[in-house]
Order: C-alpha cells, then structure tokens, then sequence
C-alpha cells in the first residue's frame, strides 16, 4: 500500500490591519472629545469639529496658530514646559487644567497629551484630547459648598446653644441690677440698654438654633419694614464707623415672609457690611417691585462703596469663615442666609467691581410672590 501524498494546507495568518486614514478622520471628527495636534512650538496642525465647539474657534481660525492662544496667561508656561518635556522624550501623565474659550469664558478640561513620532521614530508634534469637565467640577464645588455649610451650620447651634445658657444668667443679673438701681442714677440708664441689647442676642441665639425649622404663617409684610428694622439696630454702629447710608423703598406689594427669617438674614449681611466698610465708605439700600421673565416678585439691593478694600474681600464674602479685613467675619451667617433664601425660592447674586481707587459689590436679593 502507497504512502498517502501529503498536501499542502494553507495557515492562515491573521493580522490586524491599520484602519485606513479616511476611517482615523472620522473617528476623530465625531469624537465629542476636542482632539488636537501640534508641532513641538505649539503651533496647531489639526482641529477637531469637538475642539470647535468646547473653545469656540474653528479649524481655519487655529490651524497654524498656536496652541497658547487658549491657554490663559497663568498657564502658559507650563504648556511650553510640557512641550519641551515631550521633545526630551518624557510622558505627560493626565491633568486637569483651565482653557480660555473664543469668547474669553473660562472652560476645564482633563487633558491627554501623547508625543507624535515621524517614520524613524523621533518626536516631531503631540496630540491632544481634552475632555471638558466643566460641569463635573461645578458639581464638585457644589458638594464641597454643602458639606461646608453643613458643617458651619451644626457649628453655630452648637456655639448657639452653649452661649445661651450664661446669657440668660447675665440677663436675669442685669434685670436685678436696673431694678436695685434708682431710676435718677446714670447707671439705671445704662444698665436699661444693656438689658435691651442682650435680649437682642438673645432673640438672635434663638434664631440661629431654629435656622433651618422656621415653619408656620408666614405673615404679609413689605419687606422694606423689615430691612428698615433690622438697619436702626446698627445705626450706632454705622455713626461710629463714618458709614454714610442711603435708603430707597419702593417695594408697593406685600409679600409672604417669615419676619425672623428676613430679619436675621438683613441683619447679618448688615453686620458683615459693617465689617468690611472701611471708614468713609457708603452702604446704599434699595427695595422695590421686580419681574423676571417667569416671574413676579420682590427685589433687595444692598451696594457696598469701599474705599481702599481690595476685590477679593468682596468675592469671598459667602465663603463659610472666611476672613475679612484681618479677622473672622460673620459669613457663617451669610452662608447660612444664602442657603435658606435659596431653599425657599429667592435668588441671591454677588456682583463686584474694583478700580485702584474704590471697590463695589452689590447683594442682590430677588425674592418671588408665593
């Protein structure tokens, strides 16, 4: 019997093909990442429809550009360190950085940077994708911003509460003092307004521990009577601090409110006012009727004229602790109030400005029509 002939059976060889470069552009173009590259100067070579749309600027506008064109001032010397670093043949771990759009807004974005190497594998360029986290961080700021309240919240009903007890004891001697005290002496006078003005803490110490539980009627007022309340309590304060004030009441409607509620939120951005004007500057006070275009309402406007204090005393104003003018200011409070105002519908809006001479913020209040 013959020995079968052998036959040749084909392999077959599988081997993964590099996509076509028509299939590479449409990757790229529908990706919802901005994929950009660059030669080592930064000078653009490519432009995404994605890139496009995050920064504002077209193809035709950055191709041949370079990159540090959205890239703030502050930034600029590390995109060029990195550039350098990618030349030398280093690698660029992910970073989250800012970059400035067409319209000069501010965009963040988490950036992949990888080096783009010619046929005898030298680094010429990089690719960029920068994925826009804009809202991620916003969330982030948001969270941070709760836990914070959160936390200076359950701090000032515990020092609320501990505070309240010796003052009740102070008020109770006080109260024995001006009755033992004949009514003719100086004294009975001043002991009368000492007594006045630790009930007032004390009505405030309640407030505070019964912040976020303010429930039942809410009473029909205007609000600018509750403004104009809360401002005599500081008049002293703000004789004695060479602060002019300027008042406009226009507000025609009554509106649904709870009174403490408004009363302790006015006296606190009051009280923070106070600390941050310097003397010769201007608190001017405004209330009156406002419409938005969903709906109808009542508006506070309280502008800060402050000589000689800088922007940023203004921007942090309801950051939780922060400090203002060399010390501690009340903005627990204020944080607090933004929250609470917040929570039942108002809007509240800081706005500042600065010259070298002179800085301006403006507290706007907007709070709707049940």
């Amino acid at each position: 019997m013959g020995r079968k002939k052998e036959q040749n059976v084909p392999i077959a060889i599988f081997a993964r093909a590099a996509p076509p470069e028509s299939l590479l552009a449409a990757i790229v173009e529908s990706s919802e990442d901005a994929i950009s590259s660059t030669d080592l100067a930064g000078i653009v070579t490519s432009w995404n429809e994605a890139a496009h749309r995050i920064f504002g600027y077209t193809a035709e506008e950055m191709v041949g550009q370079s990159l540090l064109r959205i890239v703030p001032r502050e930034g600029r010397a590390k995109m060029e360190g990195i550039l350098w670093r990618l030349g030398a043949g280093e690698q660029i771990e992910r970073f989250e950085t800012t970059r400035l759009r067409k319209d000069g807004q501010t965009v963040e974005v988490s950036v992949t940077i990888s080096p783009v190497k010619d046929a005898s594998g030298r680094v010429v360029g990089a690719a960029k994708i920068a994925h826009d986290i804009t809202e991620r961080k916003k969330m982030e700021r948001q969270l941070i911003r709760s836990e914070k309240l959160a936390a200076t919240g359950r701090m000032a009903a515990t020092v609320a509460h501990e505070i309240n007890n010796p003052l009740e004891s102070v008020l109770n001697f006080v109260y024995l003092a001006r009755r033992t005290t004949p009514s003719h002496e100086k004294a009975h006078g001043y002991l009368l307004s000492a007594e006045s003005e630790l009930d007032r803490v004390s009505q405030i110490i309640r407030r505070v521990l019964g912040y976020y539980s303010e429930t039942g009627r809410r009473d029909e007022v205007f609000l600018h009577e509750i403004l104009a309340e809360a401002l005599a309590v500081y008049q002293a304060q703000l004789h004695a601090g060479g602060i002019s004030v300027d008042c406009r009441y226009e507000d025609r409607r009554r509106i649904a409110v709870h009174w403490n509620e408004f009363a302790q939120i006015f006296s606190t951005i009051l009280a923070d006012s106070i600390q941050i004007l310097p003397r010769g500057g201007s608190l001017n006070l405004a209330v009156e009727d406002s419409r938005t275009a969903e709906q109808e309402g009542i508006q506070v406007v309280v502008r800060l004229r402050a000589p000689g204090v800088g922007r940023e005393a203004f921007d942090r104003a309801f950051a939780p602790l922060a400090a203002i003018q060399g010390g501690i200011s009340s903005s627990i409070g204020l944080s607090l109030a933004r929250e609470l105002l917040e929570k039942r519908g108002a809007q509240v809006i800081l706005n500042t400005a600065a010259t070298s001479e002179v800085s301006d913020a403006h507290i706007c209040v907007f709070v709707p029509f049940a």
